[in-house]
């Protein structure tokens, strides 16, 4: 090595969301940073365009009388838009808080969060469809609080990972 050079010195980067200091080196974990993201917002978009594109021209169509009458379909729509609302909750957690706390670390229990996070995905985007959305109904009720306190209990388990 010549004498006049230096080697190589891994500097400090500070992290706006923590206020802590880590090395440049320190590895990234893809799957928060990339994947999670990255499916939420392909469910974002296709659960936007169902229940503003679709289901909203649906509603805005119907008549005012018989079975599916406006009012009838404008109740069912409200509960989709609650299943959206929900979603958007979870991508806001995931998206950016869970991303700042777990990027920075690995662990056995993402590709799992990640299983969780599609079906959960697939069940919000099921609800958004027509017809489809009374199977997810039907049998939501009896999967979603274990499939709550399931995702809770990894997300806390991961946690513990940190």
């Amino acid at each position: 090595m010549d004498p006049t050079s230096t080697p190589p010195v891994v500097q400090p980067v500070t992290i706006p969301a923590e206020n802590s200091t880590i090395l440049a080196s320190t590895p990234i974990n893809k799957k928060w940073t990339k994947v999670i993201p990255s499916i939420n917002i392909l469910f974002l978009v296709l659960s936007s365009l169902l229940l503003f594109g679709l289901d909203l021209l649906i509603l805005l169509t119907a008549s005012d009388s018989g079975m599916l009458s406006r009012d009838a379909l404008f109740n069912i729509w409200i509960f989709m838009l609650a299943a959206f609302a929900g979603f958007i909750g979870f991508f806001v957690l995931e998206n950016f808080w869970l991303k700042n706390k777990l990027s920075l670390s690995k662990s056995r229990l993402d590709n799992w969060i990640i299983l969780l996070i599609v079906v959960r995905n697939l069940a919000v985007l099921g609800s958004s469809m027509p017809l489809i959305h009374l199977f997810v109904w039907a049998f939501g009720m009896y999967l979603v609080i274990p499939f709550m306190m399931l995702y809770m209990l990894v997300i806390l388990k991961r946690f513990k990972v940190v």
